[in-house]
C-alpha cells in the first residue's frame, strides 16, 4: 500500500484549503445572476393559466409544462460588453431577461400557447398563440389593430409614451389579416442594445406580445463564430475518443483470449450507470414536454424517447464495461498494478486501502474545486477570460426528484471519463511510447479539448484549465489507484451541478442538495466506519 498517515494528513490539509477557497470565492469566480425568485414554477404555471383564461382563451383539454429560461443571447451580450457585475445589476433593475416559460399544448393540434412570466413578481413579459395559417379571423385596418395593441399594452402596464414605434406591418392570411407592431424605448440603450416591445394582432385580438432586449445582429454572428472554434476543438477530441473506444475493444478481445480479464466489476458499474441514465430520463419528464412536438402522438413521442434513452444507456454501458475491463488488464500488465480492480476495494471496504483512497479522492476533488475557482477568479481579473453567468436556478428544479440529475451527471462523467482517459488510455499510451510523461499528458489534452463547447471564452481556455487538471488526475491514478480519481471526479461534478440546489432558499430544493452531498459522502462514511472499528489512524 502506497502512502502513510502523515502523507494523507497532508492530503486532508490540501483538500480542506481547496474547499475553503471554493466556498469563499465561488460567487466571485462564478457570479450567479441575482434573480429574485419571488415565485416558484408552480406559481408561474397558475399565473400563466389565469392570464390566458382572462383573455378568453379556452384551455379545455390542454396539457401544460413549465421550465426556467432566459433570453440567452441578450444575457451573454450584456455580460460580455458590460462585465458580469454591472450586467447583473442591469438585469436585476432595468430589463427582464429571465423567465418561466409555461406551455399549454394538445397532442396532434397546432394551436398552443406560451406565456413568459417574470420570476421576480409574476408579471407577464411575453405571450404567444401558435395558429394554423388558415385559422379564421377578422380583417380590420392597421389603425384599428394598433388601437387594440395599445389597449393591450395599457393593461400590461407598459407606458407607451416612453416608446417610439419603429415598425408596423400587415400580412394577409387566407381567412384573416394579421398586424405587427414594434416599439423601442426612448433614450434607453445598454451598450447599443435597445429595449423593445412587440405586439401582433391576429384578426381582431392580440395573439403575440414580448418585452425584450434587442442586441446588435453582428454580435450574434460573432458569438456563434467564436463558439464554432470550440466545436472544432471538441470534434478533434471526439475523433481521438472514438479511436480510444475502438482500441479498447481490440485490447478487450486480446486480453480475453489470454484469460487476462476481470469482467464482473465493470459490468456491475456499467449497469449502475445505465439504470441512472434511464431513471434520469423518467425523472425529467416534467421538462420533456416543454419540447414535445405536437405533430406526433404523445404515445409515439414517449416511446421514441424511451427507446432512444435506453439505446444511449446501453451504448454507455458497453463503452464503460469494455474500457473498464481493458483498462484494468492494461493497468496490471503495463503499470504493474496488482490491485487495479475496483471491486477489490469494495470487497475490503473497511480496509486501510479503501480509507486512504477515499481520503485522496475527496482531497483531490476539493483541491480541484479550489483550483478552478482561483483559475477563473484570476482569469477574469487579469487575462480577459469570461464565462456567461447561469441562472443559478437550473431546470433540474423542475424534475420530480431534483437530486437525481447531479447524481447521474456525477456518476456518468466520473466513470465514463476516468475509465477511458485514465484507466485505459494511460497504460495504453505508456505501452507504446515508453514514456510516463507522454502517457499522462496526451490523454489529458484529448479529454480537456472535449469540453471546448462549454460557454467559456476564449474557447481554448477550458482546454488549458482541464489539461492541467487531467495531468494531476493522471499522476494520482498512476501513483495510487483508479478509485482515487473516480471519487474525486464525482465529488467535483456533483458539487458544481448541485450548487443551485444548495443555494436555493426553497427548503425542498435545499433538502435535495443535502441529499446530493449525502450521497457524495457515502465512501467517506464507509472509510470512517472502518477506521473507527479497526483503528487505522490510532
Amino acid at each position: 500500500m502506497k502512502g502513510n498517515l502523515s502523507e494523507h494528513l497532508g492530503f486532508i490539509g490540501v483538500g480542506f484549503a481547496g474547499l475553503l477557497i471554493f466556498v469563499m470565492f465561488y460567487s466571485s469566480a462564478f457570479p450567479e445572476a441575482s434573480i429574485d425568485m419571488g415565485i416558484t414554477n408552480t406559481d408561474a404555471l397558475e399565473m400563466s393559466r389565469s392570464f390566458l383564461v382572462s383573455g378568453n382563451f379556452s384551455l379545455d383539454g390542454y396539457e401544460s409544462a413549465v421550465r426556467f429560461d432566459s433570453f440567452s443571447e441578450a444575457v451573454v451580450y450584456l455580460q460580455k460588453e458590460m462585465g458580469i457585475e454591472r450586467a447583473n445589476d442591469v438585469m436585476r433593475n432595468d430589463v427582464e431577461l429571465w423567465f418561466f416559460r409555461s406551455r399549454f399544448f394538445m397532442p396532434l393540434e397546432k394551436t398552443e400557447y406560451t406565456v413568459l412570466v417574470s420570476p421576480a413578481d409574476g408579471s407577464i413579459i411575453g405571450f404567444s398563440q401558435q395558429l394554423l395559417d388558415e385559422h379564421e379571423g377578422a380583417s380590420i385596418s392597421q389603425d384599428e389593430a394598433k388601437m387594440i395593441a395599445l389597449e393591450f399594452l395599457s393593461k400590461m402596464d407598459v407606458d407607451v409614451s416612453q416608446f417610439d414605434i419603429i415598425l408596423t406591418s400587415s400580412e394577409e392570411r387566407k381567412n384573416r389579416q394579421d398586424h405587427d407592431f414594434k416599439w423601442e424605448k426612448k433614450n434607453c440603450s445598454f451598450v447599443n442594445a435597445t429595449y423593445r416591445v412587440d405586439v401582433s394582432v391576429y384578426g381582431d385580438y392580440v395573439g403575440y406580445y414580448k418585452k425584450y432586449l434587442y442586441v446588435p445582429e453582428s454580435f450574434g454572428r460573432d458569438y456563434q463564430n467564436e463558439r464554432s472554434y470550440g466545436v472544432v476543438l471538441s470534434l478533434f477530441s471526439f475523433v481521438f475518443m472514438v479511436i480510444l473506444v475502438i482500441l479498447s475493444f481490440g485490447v478487450f478481445v486480446v486480453m480475453y483470449k489470454k484469460n487476462y480479464t476481470r469482467i464482473k466489476f465493470a459490468v456491475w458499474i456499467a449497469g449502475i450507470v445505465g439504470v441512472l441514465v434511464v431513471l434520469d430520463m423518467i425523472n425529467s419528464l416534467p421538462l420533456v414536454f416543454s419540447n414535445y412536438p405536437t405533430t406526433i402522438a404523445k404515445s409515439v413521442f414517449l416511446t421514441t424517447l424511451f427507446i432512444t434513452t435506453v439505446t444511449g444507456a446501453i451504448v454507455y454501458m458497453v463503452i464503460i464495461a469494455i474500457s473498464g475491463v481493458s483498462g484494468e488488464a492494461l493497468s496490471r500488465k503495463v503499470l504493474l498494478k496488482k490491485n487495479s480492480c475496483i471491486t477489490s476495494f469494495f470487497r475490503k471496504a473497511n480496509s486501510r486501502e479503501f480509507a486512504y483512497s477515499s481520503i485522496r479522492g475527496y482531497a483531490l476533488g476539493f483541491f480541484f474545486l479550489g483550483y478552478v475557482t482561483l483559475f477563473y477568479l484570476v482569469g477574469r481579473n487579469y487575462f480577459d477570460i469570461w464565462l456567461p453567468t447561469g441562472a443559478g436556478y437550473s431546470n433540474m428544479l423542475n424534475t420530480f426528484l431534483p437530486f437525481i440529475y447531479p447524481l447521474t451527471v456525477g456518476v456518468l462523467a466520473a466513470v465514463s471519463e476516468e475509465f477511458l482517459f485514465r484507466f485505459f488510455a494511460i497504460p495504453l499510451t505508456k505501452k507504446y511510447t515508453k514514456s510516463m510523461s507522454v502517457a499522462i499528458l496526451v490523454p489529458a489534452i484529448i479529454w480537456a479539448l472535449g469540453h471546448s463547447t462549454y460557454a467559456v471564452f476564449p474557447v481554448y481556455v477550458r482546454g488549458i484549465e482541464l489539461t492541467i487538471a487531467g495531468v494531476i488526475f493522471g499522476y494520482m491514478f498512476v501513483k495510487y489507484d483508479i478509485l482515487t480519481v473516480l471519487i474525486a471526479h464525482y465529488v467535483i461534478d456533483a458539487t458544481l451541478v448541485g450548487m443551485p440546489l444548495l443555494l436555493s432558499s426553497n427548503m425542498y430544493y435545499f433538502g435535495s442538495g443535502v441529499i446530493v452531498v449525502g450521497l457524495m459522502l457515502i465512501p467517506a462514511g464507509v472509510a470512517l466506519s472502518g477506521a473507527v472499528r479497526r483503528r487505522y489512524f490510532g
